[in-house]
Parts: structure tokens; sequence; C-alpha cells
């Protein structure tokens, strides 16, 4: 199965000289764009009512559509990867995330929108306030004068991107699951206990929804139907703790109902405190194959849906996957 988001090939072997290659294929194949073009930096800003969100630059146009889509997908899935990977005690109190604000300082072209629409971000336009913007924008002036960037008074353009979870009822209950799992693993890291976050997802799915959920791919594909979304524009987020959860039944449903010899990776902290998503091991007569599927989460059932566009479930990709490691 493939679509447009490029996911279709078999799990690949990773590199011992360069695995993050395999985790995020375009470090390997796009060229590097310079430090100056687009900030490497991510900020996170308080916003109104409590909320927060995250602020990207651009100082220089990157010089080409192409190369702006690749940088910005690069950072836009690194942000939210590093969110979501947080151990559950980073989440006792709650974290909400509203929005994404990427400010050029520079012309993008005439493509940007149709480069940029990908993740979400839309321009906006009319004449813009900057005083909403002014925390934001002080930042990235700090920011410029600290890597040595020349900016104008104000930005170019302003592109801003939705960050929305489930409403309504479902909402509530997602959200109360997600407290309930935060309180009975607060200090746990993704990979220490394998099968324990599922399981404590499952026995509240049961509690709330009535569900069963087992060891196999109808019930990965029930708890699909309850976290992800289908609204077209925004980026669906998933609470962390409910996405590392059902990070870790993948891993479950590999071992029970397919019978591959899994490892979950611990994702502790590097130097830097970031923590790394999660990531499967499966042992076959061939090698390790290292199964990303944190990243392929977050691109199947997080990133924003186009408004052309059927993807299949990520169960379907998941399946697949798994067949082919079987066989």
């Amino acid at each position: 199965m493939s679509d447009k988001r490029g996911n279709g090939s078999p799990p690949r072997v990773m590199s011992t000289d360069r695995p993050l290659d395999a985790l995020i294929p375009e470090l390997a194949s796009s060229r590097q764009i310079h430090a100056s073009d687009l900030h490497p930096r991510v900020l996170e800003v308080a916003l109104e009512n409590d909320e927060r969100g995250w602020v990207l630059a651009c100082w220089r146009n990157p010089g080409s559509p192409e190369d702006l889509h690749k940088g910005v997908k690069a950072m836009v899935e690194a942000t939210l990867l590093a969110e979501l990977s947080q151990p559950p005690e980073e989440f006792a109190e709650r974290r909400t995330f509203k929005s994404i604000r990427f400010f050029a300082f520079d012309d993008l072209g005439a493509h940007a929108e149709e480069a940029l629409r990908p993740f979400g971000f839309q321009r906006a336009s009319g004449n813009i306030d900057l005083n909403r913007h002014e925390g934001p924008l002080q930042a990235l002036r700090d920011e410029a004068s600290r890597v040595g960037a020349t900016i104008g008074d104000a930005p170019d353009s302003i592109w801003i991107a939705s960050v929305e979870g489930a409403e309504g009822r479902l909402g509530r209950n997602l959200d109360a699951i997600a407290m309930h799992l935060v309180s009975k693993s607060s200090d746990e890291i993704w990979g220490e206990d394998p099968g324990a976050p599922s399981k404590r997802l499952a026995d509240q799915v049961s509690a709330r929804f009535g569900e069963r959920v087992k060891p196999d791919m109808d019930s990965f594909r029930t708890v699909e139907l309850l976290l992800v979304q289908n609204a077209v524009g925004p980026v669906r987020w998933i609470h962390p703790v409910l996405y590392q959860a059902w990070c870790d039944l993948a891993g479950v449903v590999a071992h029970a109902q397919f019978g591959l010899a899994v490892d979950w990776a611990l994702c502790d902290a590097d130097d830097t405190g970031f923590y790394p998503p999660p990531l499967l091991r499966i042992r076959t007569d061939d090698g390790d194959v290292h199964l990303p599927i944190g990243l392929e989460m977050l691109r199947w059932a997080i990133m924003p849906l186009q408004p052309d566009e059927q993807p299949a479930p990520f169960s379907d990709w998941l399946e697949d996957q798994l067949k082919h490691l079987a066989e």
C-alpha cells in the first residue's frame, strides 16, 4: 500500500553509520538547508488563556518551494515529535498547544502556499496587527541578533497552523483517560515497561467506551477510530500519553498476532534533553529492522489532512508492514 506520504515501502534495516536516515529519510536525500535560511530553533511561547504555541522563523528564502517544504517539514515533525515523546510526568499539568506560527522575513515566492499547506499553514491576510504577535516577534528579534541574521522591523508574511484535539464528549473522555494514564505512569519513559501503557489504555477504553481492546489489528483499528480525527486543515492533535500508549499497542500486536520478536527502544533523553520518538526493533532472520512507529504515526494520524486527501487508515499501513516482516 502506498500513498502520497511516501510510506508504502517495506521497513528498512537501520544504518549503523547514519541511523537517523532510516528514521527520517529526507536526511539522506535532501540538500542541506543553510543555517541562515531557516532558523534551527523552534520557540515555545505563551498565548492567551494559558495556552501555548510554537514559533518557527525563516530569515531568508531557502531557494525553491521544494527546499522550503523539506526544511519546514523537518522542523515541524521534530517539534511535534519532541512534544509527543515527553514522559508522562511532563503532563501532570495540562500543556495545551493551539498553533504553530511561521514568520518569514523574506519573500518566499509565488509557490509558498503550496509548499506550506501540507503542514496546515495558512497565510495571515489583510492588515496584520503586529501587536497580536509582539511576544513571538520580540523573541525572534532576540534570536536573529544571537545568530547574526539581519531582519526588518516586520515579517514579510506570517503563516499560522491550528492545532486541534478531539472536541465534545469524545474529547472530554479522551482527556480524562489521558490524565488517568499520566497519574499511573508519571515517571515512566517509553519502552521501559513494554505492554503496560497499552494495557492501561485498554482498561480505560473498556471502562469509558465499552470497547474491549485485545492485542490484535481489529482492536488497533478501534483505538484509531477513537484517537484520530478526520478534520481537514489543522494538525490533528493526540494527547502524548495516548499517542505513546497506541505506539506501545503496535508492538504488542506485532508480537501477539504476527509472532514477531519485538524489542522496544528505551526512549530516554539524550544529552540535550530531547526524548526520541517511539521505535520498535523487529528481529528477523535477515537482521534487525527498526520500525519508526512514532514517526509514522505522526505522519499518518496527526499531520493535517488536505481537502482532496483520502488516506488509508494508519492501521492498514501497520498491518502491511507487519505482514511483510512475518513472511
